[in-house]
């Protein structure tokens, strides 16, 4: 935890303000979002004990994933839509912190236990991964719209 508390200060105060003038912030969420998969697939097959700490170094770059994604709507939406865009991002980040352990629990629970279909104790790092791929088709798919507002307005409606 040490670690990623550090490196997520590291990332957001100095290594963010370095690179967002040079590759902006979609190409930064993308990155982010990669060295988010890269960590979940190098931990799903962990073969030492040390790999974990030495992967979490990934953290100083996919710590940029929100920031950055923030930053992009922010500037999708005008002044008097601030809330509401912000609170939709907020609102699916309260459903997903909802959900995701009542998928994962019970997900590591059989793959540790005696009762796995087949033998892959970090099969649910391995979702998490392939999760984080399909969230990244999203966003690449939703930034390619012209009207992303929209998207997320109707996003929001639904959601309300």
């Amino acid at each position: 935890m040490i670690i990623l508390g550090i490196s997520g200060i590291m990332s957001q105060m100095i290594l963010m303000p370095t690179l967002i003038p040079y590759f902006g912030e979609y190409k930064l969420l993308s990155f982010s979002l990669f060295a988010g998969f890269l960590s979940m697939l190098i931990d799903s097959i962990t073969w030492a004990q040390w790999v974990p700490y030495i992967v979490s170094m990934f953290s100083i770059f996919h710590i940029m994933e929100t920031p950055c994604l923030r930053s992009i709507v922010s500037k999708q939406f005008g002044r008097d839509e601030q809330g509401m865009a912000q609170g939709c991002i907020s609102s699916i980040t309260s459903f997903a912190n909802i959900i995701s352990p009542l998928i994962f629990s019970p997900l590591t629970d059989l793959f540790l236990s005696d009762k796995a279909p087949f033998y892959y104790p970090g099969f649910n790092f391995l979702c998490m991964a392939i999760g984080m791929v399909i969230i990244s088709y999203i966003i690449s798919f939703l930034s390619s719209c012209v009207h992303l507002n929209l998207v997320l307005c109707a996003a929001y409606s639904v959601h309300s």
